[in-house]
């Protein structure tokens, strides 16, 4: 992907995306051991910096999202995560200037407080948190090398690369890392039931690639999945009886050859997958969909009847990925999102009341991901930004017309147009490499609009948008040169 490509059966099919939440709407609310490292790695500089979340518009058809926001703005970032109080993601991301490849982040549920938890080192993948917020899992291939590994070879056609992978957990913050698995090949896909008893993964340390569950120590690992071919993706409903996984069982024996050939060279076509549910033993497994399509990222709905999942079932042949519920039955699919390029990843909040997936909407630059939430009901003031352009806005001509806008209704200082303005401001200083210089890591510092001296000034809180360009000087690194500007304006008047 400049794109994030599918690059493990974890990951989203192909390209890299931006993080989105969104409120689901409709009536009924529709809308992946032996000790180590104690501590996590220092942040790379930058790694706080995370403009605050902004509103974006939903696409026509996707009734079932409202308020959606966009939670981060650049780089490729996939597979975020809800804690179970929906305060807090966890996710995976490849961050130009901070990683050469994807580490494990966690940032609160408007984007901000951006924190890398993952050592550094390796390649990491597929992170959730424990139930009662005191540990988060995720995978790593720092064990065999510090070193990002290679790419795959694309010469057999699009393919998954299954990098060696063990599964670890660690303290939020990083700390405390403990590895749970270490048998050779690829161990990934973990997530966890609701009240902590088990972990589920996929594997390949049986020759091939089989859905397990483990404890959450490590202990008692047991095969699920016996059938030729790959099972994976796994996630539990809610109540935890039921697995809901992707899995792809080539029948023909032309199929079945080439997916062995390219099994034994650590790799995997992710051509056709179809979307399965068994019971949590492993037993009475049934098939969801049979529509010959890329099905993958399945998750249950909360009322445990419900499943979304991510498919180019209406581009079978494109990069189109779109959301989809289905019932357990098979019966009543329904379109979720329509944006013409991909959205994946989708989790809903215990209440079903909030979704996060990734998507290439509104990003800034071709081929990023970023995570997006369809949040609660807002205000009936509240208003949606505009689309930013599509790259860093050096040009003045490209900032005054962003600024200038009608949508920000005259950016009147504490209103929704300032706000938009000033989360605009803060994305191209993060996007020019600038340092974050307000408060708690971020770019914004808060500010009093009430006046004594200017009777005309409005009340409530405002922000100024703070920035930090340091000098290569060392004879001046005491000296401070500050330029200010003011970003709000009048409004738009009587």
């Amino acid at each position: 992907m400049t794109s994030r490509s599918l690059r493990t059966v974890c990951r989203s099919l192909g390209w890299a995306s931006l993080l989105f939440a969104a409120a689901c709407g409709g009536a009924d609310s529709a809308a992946e051991g032996e000790a180590s490292d104690s501590t996590a790695a220092e942040p790379p500089a930058g790694a706080g910096s995370s403009p605050e979340a902004v509103f974006v518009e939903a696409e026509p058809g996707e009734a079932r999202l409202s308020n959606l926001r966009m939670l981060t703005f650049a780089g490729e970032n996939a597979e975020a995560y809800w804690n179970p109080a929906a305060d807090e993601l966890v996710f995976q991301a490849t961050r130009p200037g901070l990683t050469e490849c994807d580490q494990i982040f966690t940032m609160d549920d408007r984007g901000r407080n951006l924190q890398l938890v993952s050592t550094g080192e390796g390649r990491t993948t597929c992170a959730y948190f424990f139930p009662d917020r005191d540990r988060i899992l995720y995978s790593s291939t720092h064990a065999q090398s510090a070193a990002c590994p290679p790419p795959p070879d694309y010469s057999r056609g699009y393919v998954w690369p299954l990098y060696d992978y063990d599964v670890y957990t660690a303290n939020p913050d990083g700390s405390g890392l403990e590895r749970l698995t270490e048998a050779p090949g690829y161990d990934a896909e973990a997530t966890i039931s609701s009240d902590g008893g088990k972990i589920v993964f996929t594997s390949t340390r049986d020759g091939d690639l089989e859905i397990y569950t483990m404890n959450p120590d490590g202990t008692d690992v047991r095969r699920l999945t016996h059938e030729a071919g790959y099972d994976g993706g796994p996630f539990f409903s809610a109540d935890g009886t039921r697995i809901v996984y992707r899995a792809y069982h080539p029948t023909d024996p032309e199929e079945l050859a080439d997916y062995r050939s390219l099994l034994a060279e650590g790799l995997v076509r992710p051509g056709t997958l179809e979307i399965f549910v068994m019971d949590a033993d492993g037993s009475d497994k049934r098939q969801i969909t049979s529509n010959g399509a890329a099905n993958f990222g399945p998750f249950f709905h909360p009322d445990g009847e419900r499943i979304i999942f991510s498919s180019n079932l209406h581009a079978p042949d494109g990069r189109n990925f779109d959301l989809y519920l289905i019932n357990l039955d098979g019966a009543g699919l329904e379109r979720v999102t329509t944006h013409p390029e991909f959205d994946g990843f989708p989790m809903f909040t215990s209440d079903g009341s909030r979704l996060v997936f990734a998507s290439n909407r509104h990003n800034l630059q071709r081929g990023d991901t970023d995570p997006h939430d369809p949040s609660e009901a807002e205000s009936a003031d509240t208003l949606v930004c505009p689309t930013p352009p599509a790259a860093p806005a050096v040009d003045p001509a490209v900032v005054g017309r962003y600024l200038a806008a009608d949508d920000l209704e005259g950016r009147l200082a504490g209103s929704p147009g300032a706000r938009c303005a000033g989360d605009f401001i803060a994305r191209q200083f993060e996007l020019l490499g600038l340092e974050p210089a307000g408060e708690d890591g971020t770019f914004f510092q808060p500010l009093p609009l009430a006046s004594s001296i200017n009777p005309h000034a409005p009340s409530g809180t405002g922000r100024n948008v703070v920035a930090l360009l340091r000098g290569d000087d060392p004879d001046r690194r005491t000296e401070i040169v500050i330029v200010g500007a003011h970003y709000d304006h009048l409004g738009r008047g009587p």
